[in-house]
């Protein structure tokens, strides 16, 4: 094999072995697990799971105090005292038996015309009471919502359900002319359910205590 310029091949061959060492690294199992029974898991895992704990802090919009108008009670304190009535279509027989139960709960009245569900009360009510199981969810107490909820399902089936219903929501007031209520109810899924439905699991962590390993891995 010629070489022509001795200098740059040596300084790609080191790059090379300097790659390969890296990307053994990354899928060798040697850095620390956050999943119990699991003593270690490769580099990919890892930063997976460091960056979704940092991102994790980034998306809490439960606390009115540090977050202030940003909050998802701010949002819902905006159309307080809002009665709705609404024709919704959700998935399935499960999803409507579920909502259903959770309406009630919350003092709507819920009743089935046809292949929907029509929904009538106090949309306020409906979602603080959302923004609370998606409160537990986000701190990882998914047991509050199972408790809150003792004869609909486990807080998680809980959680899908209020997406779907919430979801189902935002076209009918769209077409009822309140896009206003329509907005907050789009916040209220996209900065409380699935925040808190996605992170769940997730210990949040900051950056600042775990520079070397952000560091390390951006490089």
């Amino acid at each position: 094999m010629l070489i022509r310029k001795g200098r740059c091949f040596t300084r790609g061959l080191l790059l090379l072995v300097f790659f390969a060492i890296t990307l053994w690294g990354l899928f060798t199992p040697v850095f620390p697990s956050y999943q119990a029974g699991v003593s270690s898991v490769n580099g990919l895992v890892y930063a997976d799971y460091l960056f979704n704990t940092l991102s994790k802090s980034s998306s809490n919009f439960f606390d009115p105090s540090r977050r202030g108008k940003n909050s998802v009670e701010a949002a819902a304190a905006t159309i307080q005292g809002q009665k709705i009535d609404l024709e919704l279509v959700l998935p399935n027989d499960n999803i409507r038996d579920t909502a259903i139960k959770l309406l009630e709960e919350q003092g709507l009245q819920a009743v089935l015309s046809g292949a929907a569900l029509r929904c009538q009360g106090d949309l306020y009510t409906l979602l603080m009471a959302v923004i609370a199981d998606a409160s537990s969810t986000y701190h990882n107490n998914l047991d509050e919502v199972t408790a809150r909820h003792k004869n609909v399902y486990e807080g998680k089936a809980v959680m899908r359900c209020w997406w779907h219903l919430l979801t189902a929501m935002v076209k009918p007031l769209q077409k009822a002319g309140m896009q206003d209520t329509s907005s907050v109810v789009n916040t209220v899924i996209g900065k409380a359910i699935e925040p808190a439905y996605n992170f769940y699991g997730i210990i949040t962590q900051k950056s600042s205590d775990n520079f070397i390993s952000v560091a390390a891995f951006l490089g």
